[in-house]
This record gives C-alpha cells, structure tokens and sequence, in this order.
C-alpha cells in the first residue's frame, strides 16, 4: 500500500502564492495578501508543516513531468506523434503551450518550495524531522532547476518566497543555476536519511542526482563520485524484474526506485478521464507512439544487432529478441486483453495506431479493456531515478573519466544480467570509444520512453546528426537546428518581465 502522504490535500495559501511566481501568471497577488497567507493563518504546528511539504510533492504531478513524459519520445529517435511531435520538426516557438506549461510547472513547485523553507522554522517541532523535511524540500528545488536549466539553460534563481518587490529578476547563467543546484543538493545530502527509499527523498535519492548533474555537465569524476556514494551505500539495487518497478502493486516495494513521483486511488489518480492506461494504451492518435526504426535498434538474446545475429528472422521479427523490447513495445499480433487474435492496431473504440505500434512498458494490463473514465483509474508512480540509470551513469563516468575499467563493465554488465533481461556480458578489451557506443546503446534500450533519451542526445552532442536520419510515422525526417539546445523562454514570461532575455535563434 503507498504512503498515505501521497493522498494530495492541495492548500490554498501555497497554491495561490506560488502561482504568481516570476510572472507565470498574468497579474500578482497584492502584497498584503501574499503576508496574510503565508504569515497569519498557517505555520502552527507541526500538521501544518507535514500539509506544507504534502502541497510540495503534489507540484511533481504536473502530467507533462510525470506520466505523460513518455510524450517526449518523439522528440528523439524512439517516437512520433504526441504534443512534441510538431517540434520534432524544427518548429519551437516562444508560444508553444507546451513550453510554457513546463516553464509554469516548474516555477510553481519552486515557488511552494521558497514558501515552505522560509516558514518552516517558525514551527516548533523535532529538530530531526524539520530537518529531514528541509533536505526533501531542498532536494526537490534542485530537482526543479535542473529540470529548468536541461529545457531552458540559465534560468531565474530565486530561493525567497515571491513579492512585489522581487517579481522581476533577470536570469542568471546555465554555470551559475548549476552551482546553486549543486548547493542545494549538498545540503540536503547532509539533512536526509541514509535509508531506503520510502517515497520521500532520502540521501541517496539526492547522491544520484547529484550524480546526474554533474555528469550532464560534463565533470566526470565529480559525478563518478557522487554515483559511487550510491552504489556502495547499499540501499538500491536492481529489482529482478524489470517490469515491477513501473506497475502499481509491484513498484511501490521495488528497490531498484530512488525517486518517484507517486499516485494513489482513488483520490489522487493520473487523470480521471484518462490516466495513463486509457493515454498510451488506447489514445494512438494523442500519445507518443513508437517509430519503427526504434524498434529495429533493439537487438537479438545473444547479444547481437539483428542484421548480425543468426537467431533473427525477418519474417518472425519479435522472436529471439532482447526481451525490453517485449515489456516495451506493443506490436501486432502480440496477446493481448480483449483482443483474441492479439493486438490489431485498434483501441476499443475508434483509434488506431498507423504503423501498429504503441508503448507499452508503463501499462498495467490488469486494467484492459481500457475505456475512458474507467471504474479503476491509473496511479502508477511515475519513476523519476532509478538504480539502472545510476549504474549506467556510473559506467559512463569512469569511462569518460579514464577510460574503460572492469568496475565500468561490471555497472553496465548488471544490467544487461538482470535476471528478467539476461542478455550475455560485454567482453573485457573494449576501447574508450567502444564502451562509449556500448553504454549509450544499453542506455537507449534500457530506458526507452522513460524521458530521458532526448536530453541524452543532447548532451552527447549528437542530437543534430542523428534525428535528421529518422524518419517519422509519415515518412517525413525530422530536423533539429542548432540553436535547439534549448527551449526558448515562453513570450508570456517575458511579457512579464521585461529583464528576461530571450536565448538565441529565437
């Protein structure tokens, strides 16, 4: 059974406070107001605080940054289709709802957070568990500007709760938004607990993405480091069945989680309409769907590509294969509930995926047949970090630091070894540039439509070479130009505030 804590009770003073913050809205609270709420009619008492960091979490909700990330697939090579579909093709504008919904998301938990650590003190209570709720709620501030500087590069820092006076700042550099995360991520390692995850942010939650932050920038050894502390704290390990750690029933005791955002029904479900069974599994003309060509990349049990295994057989493409690409992939003809003669292409209504194709590794098939608004609404958590990730991370830190290493084939060789997957280990002798190529391609099998190949492309710099050769479910290649690093600042914000600067090509 999940925490409790996760049923969401959303608080006005924090929703309307953060709301306003750094002109995501249109108008401001006036500053009477923002006192009032924040000063007179809460901060009493230790339920007030635990309603207060409830309100905190509940911002990680937000459906494009958690159960809809999948939808960010079509912004690489896995997929097409979805709300980022029309980006994929080089058209990203200051306008687009979907950049500004992040940009506003992102600043509304930011803003919960400022109002959160700029109260708390004034509450009498443990000192032990105020401080372990100032390291969650440090954590997830980081967590929040990463997110930040990975769309939009330098950003607004602010860590005050927002007022008149302060409602327009410029933004500071991707360098210093790093640092300050960087800060906040020290502290909370220092304030948390080093437990198992228990859908709190705990130390080792904060290690990894430490870990994660400064391998995105490109310091090596810092995030082998930071990884290592992870590994060798003893808390997270592979969950055996790699399934389990996306599925409600199964995930919530999964220890390969270090972080997750969590749902619960029935009062704090995805969507009531949809959710992400009825999105992904019947909505083949909203979601993300996977493109063929992302399907191919997926290799065969003996550990080769299929144009060079002798167990693959064109005619028969889904046997002998890696079996992520089974958990991953619904294809046609597989079994599947409510189809006797197994998956057709079509939802239980009208939609139909074009090239027979749809995600998969986040369904729950005990919900099938979905229909909209069903009776049994989905709450899997979406999982933020896992222990996979930090083993890949790790491997390509030590190997970006100095080369290839036994402790680096061990990370990436327990993937592949998990028992579920159990695909053969990678042999010793491997160059730098060899285990390099090995370690993005377990990274693009491993954790495919889990939101983060997009940024890995990116970081590797290889994004402009490789999406210009994939072509969409149309037929059509996708672009990427070379200002598309980042996102640009949404023509709203800077309606608001005139000191912010737009990022280039924009």
């Amino acid at each position: 059974m999940k925490n409790c804590f996760f049923i969401i009770r959303r608080w006005y003073f924090l929703l309307l406070c953060s709301s306003c913050l750094l002109n995501a809205c249109s108008s401001f609270l006036d500053k009477d107001s923002l006192t009032e709420l924040s000063s007179e009619t809460f901060w009493k008492d230790e339920n007030d605080v635990n309603l207060a960091l409830s309100s905190v979490y509940a911002r990680l909700q937000y459906a494009a940054l958690s159960w809809q990330v999948p939808n960010f697939s079509a912004l690489s090579d896995e997929g097409d289709r979805g709300p980022y579909a029309t980006m994929a093709q080089g058209i990203i504008e200051p306008n687009n709802g979907n950049i500004q919904g992040i940009y506003t998301a992102l600043y509304q938990a930011i803003g919960d957070c400022n109002i959160f650590l700029a109260n708390v003190d004034r509450v009498a209570m443990d000192e032990t568990a105020k401080n372990t709720f100032i390291g969650e709620v440090k954590f997830i501030r980081a967590l929040s500007y990463f997110q930040l500087s990975e769309f939009f590069g330098g950003v607004v820092i602010t860590d005050q709760p927002l007022t008149l006076e302060n409602s327009k700042l410029p933004r500071s550099s991707k360098e210093e938004v790093v640092s300050f995360i960087l800060g906040e991520l020290d502290e909370a390692i220092n304030l948390l607990p080093d437990i198992a995850y228990n859908g709190h942010a705990v130390r080792g939650t904060a290690q990894a993405l430490k870990g994660k932050v400064l391998l995105y920038n490109g310091n090596f050894p810092g995030a082998a480091t930071a990884l290592e502390q992870v590994i060798t704290g003893g808390h997270f390990a592979l969950d055996p069945n790699l399934k389990d750690v996306f599925i409600d029933g199964t995930q919530e005791s999964s220890p390969e989680i270090l972080f997750s955002v969590r749902f619960l029904a029935p009062n704090n479900i995805h969507d009531a309409r949809t959710g992400m069974d009825v999105y992904f599994g019947t909505w083949f003309s909203v979601a993300a769907l996977p493109i063929q060509s992302f399907v191919d990349s997926f290799g065969c049990i003996d550990g080769l590509p299929t144009d060079e295994s002798p167990l693959y057989h064109p005619d028969r493409p889904y046997e002998n294969r890696d079996p992520r690409l089974d958990l991953s992939v619904l294809y046609l003809g597989k079994p599947w509930p409510g189809k006797p003669d197994g998956f057709d292409g079509f939802s239980y209504g009208v939609n139909f995926t074009p090239n027979g194709l749809a995600i998969e590794k986040f369904l729950n098939k005990s919900r099938f047949p979905a229909t909209e608004n069903p009776a049994e609404p989905s709450d899997q958590d979406w999982v933020v970090i896992r222990y996979a990730d930090v083993l890949l991370m790790y491997a390509e830190a030590l190997n970006e630091a100095s080369g290839p290493s036994s402790t680096a084939l061990e990370a990436i060789n327990a993937v592949r070894q998990r028992p579920s997957t159990a695909l053969p280990a990678l042999d010793d002798g491997l160059t730098q540039v060899q285990l390099r190529e090995a370690i993005r391609q377990e990274r693009k099998i491993e954790l495919a439509f889990e939101g983060l190949r997009y940024f890995d492309l990116k970081r590797w710099g290889t994004i402009e070479t490789v999406l210009p050769t994939v072509q969409n479910i149309l037929g059509d290649y996708k672009r990427f130009l070379s200002h598309q690093y980042l996102w640009p600042i949404p023509e709203a914000a800077r309606n608001n505030n005139y000191l912010l600067e737009q990022n280039p090509g924009y």
